[in-house]
């Protein structure tokens, strides 16, 4: 991989993770309505990225899909 490329993608990395935030934690935001609901479980096992449960991915465009992409991103 070159640079460029390696730069070009740490920066589409980090505007995802900025608008993600943004829909997140703003629940006017336009994007917000395509938001699972919270998960309900009391569990705090380790740190998440957000409060929301996980979709199930029946398809591979599931993995296309922003909003899904976003939710998996970093769940090991």
């Amino acid at each position: 991989m070159s640079p460029e490329h390696a730069d070009l993608t740490q920066l589409v990395d980090a505007a995802d993770d900025k608008l993600f935030q943004r829909i997140l934690t703003n629940d006017n935001h336009l994007l917000s309505s395509l938001l699972p609901p919270k998960s309900d479980s009391h569990y705090n096992l380790r740190n998440k990225q957000h409060d929301r449960q996980l979709l199930l991915k029946a398809t591979h465009l599931f993995d296309r899909n922003f909003i899904v992409r976003l939710l998996y991103k970093d769940c090991y």
